[in-house]
């Protein structure tokens, strides 16, 4: 679903969130459910992308036709955790030292350098981003976390897409009781 803009203030909260949800690579909350525990997937992501003018909430996995409702299921069930249940203190600070470790990364060339610049002009986030950065992510909570992904994660606006075999996905989504509207390719 649509989202946020780059300068709104939950920003920092939801970077962190995207880290915990599923950016961080195979300790994202997603990895961990979608692919470690239950098998469904081998890539699994998600964000809540901050673009301007508008943002974008999503979640994507690739995963076998039995799996589609089982994956996207949990998914769902990922995502309302974080709406509804604070971060354990110990996996906050374990993502915001790796945000930590990983944002000198940024600077380690001068063409990345400049980059940064630009996208900060470009979003329209304040001259001091770069420079306070590291201070506005340090200062989120697991309830300011959880606040941010309640005021900004939709699942009533939420547009799933799944693509495969019709014939071999829709029996098994017509029971989620969800409108299912079928698209031909051609």
């Amino acid at each position: 679903h649509l989202g946020l803009g780059p300068d709104h203030p939950d920003r920092y909260a939801l970077e962190v969130f995207n880290e915990i949800y599923g950016g961080a690579g195979l300790s994202s909350r997603l990895m961990n459910e979608v692919r470690t525990r239950k098998g469904l997937a081998y890539v699994v992501f998600g964000a809540h992308i901050l673009e301007k003018p508008v943002g974008m909430f999503l979640a994507a996995c690739m995963t076998k036709n039995e799996s589609v409702v089982d994956a996207v299921t949990t998914i769902l069930d990922v995502t309302q955790s974080l709406k509804t249940t604070p971060v354990p203190e110990p996996e906050l600070l374990r993502v915001i030292e790796s945000m930590e470790n990983s944002f000198v990364f940024t600077f380690e060339r001068p063409r990345r350098v400049l980059q940064q610049m630009l996208d900060t002009r470009r979003k329209g986030l304040p001259d001091n981003y770069l420079a306070t950065y590291l201070q506005n992510i340090r200062a989120v909570t697991p309830d300011t976390i959880m606040q941010a992904a309640a005021n900004h994660i939709r699942p009533d606006a939420l547009q799933i897409v799944i693509a495969g075999p019709v014939e071999a996905l829709k029996p098994d989504l017509d029971k989620l009781g969800w409108p299912v509207e079928v698209v031909d390719r051609k």
